[in-house]
């Protein structure tokens, strides 16, 4: 019977295998759709949830002493699945920058053919004149500046990066190469065109002058602490604003290609400590099940652990607004209306300050799926919404609010607390 199960679990990992090379051949193609992306990693995440089954069946039939050395074989692939995670998390993020950054261009595009034909115009009626051949080359981008009206740069050097990749996305491709550095001075403020003035007209001159003050490694490090060390620790708002800063100077290291500074352990120490209690308890869960903790690890796990609680807060806060909503938009209290607040009151603290719901409680937060699944049981409360008498208790699909999974690829009828 083992060696059957045995052979099952290889049969499993051959289908995992060759959709994890399905999978990569898809990111690894610059023309694949996502759709096409998110198609695969299904397939693989069906896969790899086959792995698993197959897995335990197979240690469930031999010797306890054999089971350390099997879950090895399973430690290998659950590498490989959470870098394929990452993978498709990075290129679906990478899509979803690049689409306005085209349709901006565009627009750029657009703004700069309508301008060519006024000074087509303006060319004609001052043909007469001596100077028109000399002004030819230089009146048309004069005028699309003061049109485009062009973000400057004041000299923030955490604006730095984003000015220097789009200066070179948005501006460099649709002007003759001679008239570039006109250009890049006329998109700096007065103090720092003053910095490069005695600079030749040259590009690569002018942004290593620029480089040399606003592009350095260790200043912009310094004001990524200051901005950690500004943020207030605890509460839903506090903790988003945290995670948004840590994706900002992520994004912002990897333009100037230094994203390797974010995993210094300073930053992530100082990122740990700005934790809420909650997450930070969450954390140190996670971390510690990690067998590689070298920086780069710890920092990739972080950032993957920051963008779920994203998520989760997102959520949580989302369902709070909308029960406020759906309250305060009532002038007055039925008896269903009654019930429905009583179904709302915490089950754990529920008599002693337990006027908040269930999904909102810091304790059923921090218990194991287990517990919380046998507690949701022995409440009969709706799997989905998690509300005493509600007529999804039997079935989740009949939840009355029609709660559903947000996590991306579940969409089952069960509260996102549920997930396994």
């Amino acid at each position: 019977m083992a060696e059957e199960l045995k052979q099952v679990r290889t049969n499993a990992k051959r289908s995992f295998t060759r959709a994890e090379v399905s999978l990569n051949k898809a990111l690894a193609e610059p023309t694949s759709l996502a759709v096409t992306i998110e198609r695969r990693y299904d397939g693989l995440r069906t896969c790899w949830k086959d792995v698993q089954e197959a897995h335990d069946n197979y240690m469930g039939k031999i010797p306890e002493e054999q089971q350390p050395k099997e879950d090895e074989w399973l430690n290998e692939l659950i590498d490989r699945f959470e870098r394929m995670e990452v993978k498709v998390d990075e290129t679906m993020e990478a899509s979803k920058e690049k689409k306005p950054m085209v349709e901006q261009q565009e627009q750029v595009r657009l703004l700069l053919e309508q301008q060519q034909k006024m000074l087509e115009q303006q060319q004609k009626m001052q043909q007469n004149k001596q100077e028109a051949q000399q002004q030819k080359t230089a009146m048309p981008n004069q005028l699309q500046l003061e049109r485009l009206k062009l973000e400057k740069f004041t000299g923030d050097i955490r604006k730095y990066p984003s000015f220097k990749e789009r200066f070179n996305l948005y501006v460099v491709p649709i002007c003759a190469e001679a008239q570039l550095p006109f250009i890049l001075r006329s998109h700096l403020e007065e103090a720092i065109r003053e910095e490069v003035d005695n600079v030749e007209d040259n590009m690569e001159e002018l942004w290593k002058r620029l480089d040399a003050k606003y592009g350095k490694r260790s200043r912009y490090v310094e004001r990524i602490l200051d901005d950690f060390s500004k943020t207030t620790k605890g509460g839903a708002k506090n903790a988003l604003h945290l995670i948004n800063t840590v994706e900002k100077a992520e994004r912002d290291l990897r333009r100037i290609g230094a994203e390797e500074e974010m995993a210094n352990s300073t930053i992530i120490a100082l990122i740990e400590k700005k934790l809420p209690e909650e997450m930070r308890f969450d954390w140190i869960k996670t971390i510690s099940s990690v067998e590689d903790k070298d920086s780069s690890c710890k920092f990739e796990t972080l950032l993957r652990f920051l963008k779920q609680w994203k998520v989760m807060i997102e959520y949580d806060e989302a369902a709070i607004r909308k029960e406020a909503e759906r309250k305060s938009g009532s002038s007055h209290f039925t008896r269903d209306t009654q019930k429905k607040k009583l179904a709302n009151i915490c089950w754990i603290h529920q008599g002693d300050g337990g006027e908040h719901p269930i999904w909102t409680c810091r304790t059923f937060k921090s218990k194991p799926m287990e517990e919380k699944m046998e507690m949701v049981t022995e409440q009969k409360a709706c799997q989905a919404c998690l509300e005493i008498g509600c007529q999804g208790v039997e079935k989740p699909e009949d939840c009355r609010r029609g709660f559903k999974c947000p996590v991306e690829g579940c969409n089952k009828p069960h509260n996102l607390l549920l997930h396994p």
